[in-house]
């Protein structure tokens, strides 16, 4: 299981998705941290609020940059061509 880690580039991209998850994580303890530092009693309700107003930007404002970006990526690498 552990051969497919002495790949270079698979090993580099593996370790980056791990890091990321790791600060997703800690992100999400964080926000945690500060809604129940910031509405004691009503720490859920604010947390529950700032979720979903996290998903719904990832719905709603996500789709169009990445269709923006990738235009952008290409012209740009064909640019270097």
């Amino acid at each position: 299981m552990l051969e497919i880690l002495k790949h270079r580039t698979y090993r580099h991209l593996f370790l980056a998705q791990v890091v990321a998850l790791l600060g997703t994580g800690l992100a999400t303890v964080a926000l945690s941290l500060l809604a129940f530092d910031l509405a004691r009693e009503q720490a859920g309700q604010v947390l529950g609020t700032a979720m979903a107003i996290k998903m719904v930007a990832y719905i709603l404002v996500t789709p169009p940059l990445l269709q923006r970006l990738q235009r952008i990526c290409l012209a740009v690498f064909c640019w270097f061509l």
